[in-house]
């Protein structure tokens, strides 16, 4: 068995928050990956949210960088998204705050508030990976494997900020599983 670990400057300063009801099937495979990935790689920063809201802002206090986990409407995936709450307007962002559910907030919202209340000075990413149901029930298998293909996106971007991060693939895929069983399909 490969040794898993998050090692390097970077590490430390780096945050992932996994984000999910596994209630709703697809939905909670942020949260379960996260919950995985906490558990196989000694080191690694994380934090498990069902939901978000303008409460969470505290939570991205002072990281470097801050990776969301979380379903996406993607059609295919993983895909990641840099979120640059720097590039609105003065004009957009007072749009976009007056239209926050302070019960209910996307990752994008929470670092956009985040940054303009200067909780949050470094970079932002969300790593979507694409939910095909929200049905009770368990995860589909399509978004299982969507979520083994993420940590590959994930090891690289830890990387470019100076976190080598080594994953215990069989590891992460027994805990993802016991923390997100797969749905009965066809049946």
């Amino acid at each position: 068995m490969a040794q898993a670990r998050a090692e390097g400057e970077g590490c430390a300063r780096a945050l992932i928050v996994g984000v999910g009801n596994p209630l709703y099937g697809d939905d909670g495979i942020g949260s379960c990956l996260a919950t995985a990935l906490m558990k196989c790689v000694p080191g690694i920063n994380g934090e498990v949210r069902e939901t978000l809201g303008l409460w969470e802002v505290g939570m991205l206090h002072g990281w470097g960088l801050v990776v969301f986990l979380d379903a996406a409407r993607i059609s295919e995936g993983p895909k990641l998204f840099k979120v640059e709450p720097g590039r609105l307007n003065a004009q957009e962002l007072e749009e976009f705050m007056r239209s926050l559910d302070p019960h209910s907030v996307s990752p994008a919202a929470l670092v956009a508030l985040a940054a303009a209340s200067g909780q949050l000075s470094g970079d932002s990413y969300i790593l979507g990976i694409p939910a095909l149901s929200l049905e009770p029930g368990g995860i589909s298998s399509a978004t299982f494997e969507s979520a083994l293909r993420a940590l590959e996106v994930l090891e690289r971007l830890l990387r470019k900020y100076g976190c080598e991060l080594s994953i215990d693939d069989e590891c992460v895929r027994s805990e993802l599983l016991a923390a997100c069983p797969l749905a009965r399909e066809g049946g």
